[in-house]
């Protein structure tokens, strides 16, 4: 009988642990395959820094040529990552000194998009960073009357800095 109930105590026991190494999809997962999940940060939208930026843009560039400044006579998708003052001052071509930006602390990130359709605005941004790259998902509002014409919808940040390989862009369409 004891040895009957310690073989029973033992398949339960086995079954304890298999089942406490389960997902919810019932497959064993191992340390390496969990995925690491990326972090999130928000473009910096308070402080002096992001003040004169923003003020800077809407002083000297209109909502429809503010892409200008960094894209000049380029009409294809552009993502720059900005974190040095040699790159800024090889990248901005705009009148006017652009304001200054600590870049021991801050990287700044432009780019334009070329959208089919007028009248897009952004709703909001979020920068991802996995394992050294940089995904930046920008938010627009869909839109239920435009009509057909490209648009350079441009956008900037001010980020934390961090480090980074490359930058990917994806647009998303909100209802």
């Amino acid at each position: 009988m004891r040895k009957t109930a310690f073989i029973i105590m033992t398949m339960l026991a086995s079954l304890g642990l298999l089942s406490a190494c389960n997902n919810d999809d019932g497959e064993v997962l191992s340390d390496n395959s969990k995925e690491e999940q990326p972090e999130i940060y928000f473009p910096i939208e308070e402080g002096e820094g992001y003040a004169t930026i923003s003020n800077f843009f809407r002083s000297n560039y209109n909502q429809d040529t503010e892409y200008r400044c960094f894209f000049e006579g380029v009409n294809e998708s552009q993502c720059i990552v900005i974190d040095n003052t040699d790159d800024l001052l090889s990248k901005y071509t705009g009148v006017g000194a652009f304001p200054y930006i600590d870049f021991n602390k801050f990287m700044l990130i432009v780019g334009q998009e070329m959208m089919p359709e007028s009248y897009y605005t952004i709703i909001r941004q979020e920068l991802l960073q996995k394992k050294g790259e940089l995904e930046l998902n920008i938010y627009v509002p869909k839109l239920v009357y435009s009509y057909s014409a490209f648009q350079h919808l441009f956008y900037w940040g001010l980020y934390p800095k961090m480090q980074h390989s490359k930058i990917s862009v994806k647009i998303h369409k909100e209802k």
